[in-house]
């Protein structure tokens, strides 16, 4: 049973000082890699744990479905293993633990995490490479945080008001996950998880901070459907193109930007070198996507920024959120969004 005592982060809106105390922790991933084999001992049947990606707590419980090749599926191309009508669901929504399945015959299949949205845990499709081969197979589950706070900060840490924002410099931005959630059935307490509610119950209020604090356990995560996968070369970071949907912070201007030097909407935009957000223009908006997992288990995550603006143009607002990546160059789908700036 878990019984940690965490202090509660003071809101984003408080950012005088910081950057002292911020820091990102984020981890190079990607969709596509081979998920990891626990054991390769030679077996006669393939077995599956699941480990939640932020806290490592066994949730093996969370229902997957097991997507197999067809009888005439081929594998010429490398879009073949995307195309989803050269397989069907062996498996439908089953605990993971509860599984035990010969997969020797196959060379790829896929996992479907929590088809039926019955967890906090997101879709996510990960790929399997049996190769002819059993194994005991482990994989993560992502549990995306139910909002991403921000704000934007000056050189001089004086929160910024993006509305006709058209100050040349450099500036910070700061976000963060909520610290208590109000959202009861994102805890992860209850029915499957390792403190049941009538241990949670029993806890004290202070024990009972970590389970309202989203940091200890949700993150936000680039996600993968291959449903939604066109097999194209991306004009974007190449680990975006191993992704479907991504979190991002989506900048909007008053007209379509142009990178174009001497054009009357031009606008320079420099992300600093440690973020791992890629900067995509589309149209009035600006988006700057995640490639790699978010966690904010140490505190308030920042991006550093450099903006020049053209005479005619101007930042009007910035939201945090979600994106379809659809791979076909830089096009992007409807932008879902989480919070706006300093909400």
């Amino acid at each position: 049973m878990k019984t940690k005592e965490k202090k509660r982060t003071a809101l984003l809106a408080v950012i005088i000082g910081a950057l002292a105390i911020s820091a990102v922790v984020l981890f190079f991933y990607s969709p596509w890699s081979p998920v990891n084999l626990t054991s390769t001992t030679p077996a006669d049947r393939s077995s599956f744990t699941i480990d939640a990606y932020i806290d490592g707590e066994d949730v093996s419980w969370v229902p997957i479905s097991l997507w197999t090749p067809t009888a005439s599926a081929t594998f010429e191309d490398v879009e073949d293993i995307y195309t989803m009508t050269n397989f069907q669901e062996t498996t439908a929504s089953v605990p993971g633990s509860s599984i035990s399945i010969d997969l020797s015959s196959y060379e790829y299949v896929w996992v479907q995490m929590d088809p039926d949205a019955e967890t906090p845990f997101a879709e996510d499709w990960q790929l399997l490479y049996p190769n002819g081969e059993n194994g005991a197979y482990n994989l993560y589950a992502k549990d995306p945080t139910t909002d991403v706070n921000f704000n934007v900060a000056d050189e001089s840490m004086n929160e910024v008001t993006v509305a006709d924002h058209q100050t040349d410099g450099n500036y910070t931005l700061l976000y963060d996950c909520p610290h208590y959630t109000t959202t009861a059935a994102q805890m992860h307490y209850g029915t499957n998880w390792e403190t049941t509610a009538t241990e949670f119950a029993a806890l004290t209020t202070a024990q009972k901070q970590w389970f309202y604090d989203e940091k200890n356990y949700a993150g936000q995560f680039g996600l993968f459907d291959p449903n939604d996968f066109v097999y194209k070369t991306t004009l974007m970071h190449p680990v975006l193109a191993s992704m479907t949907n991504a979190f991002a912070f989506k900048i909007t201007f008053n007209d379509t930007i142009s990178v174009v030097d001497g054009a009357a909407t031009q606008v320079n935009f420099t992300l600093t070198d440690n973020a791992p957000f890629e900067a995509v223009i589309s149209g009035a908006y600006m988006y700057l996507i995640a490639y790699s997992p978010i966690n904010f288990l140490s505190g308030i995550n920042q991006i550093g920024f450099e903006i020049s603006y053209a005479a005619n143009i101007t930042m009007s607002d910035i939201d945090s959120g979600n994106v379809p990546i659809e791979q076909s160059g830089n096009a992007l789908g409807t932008f879902a969004k989480l919070s706006d700036i300093a909400a």
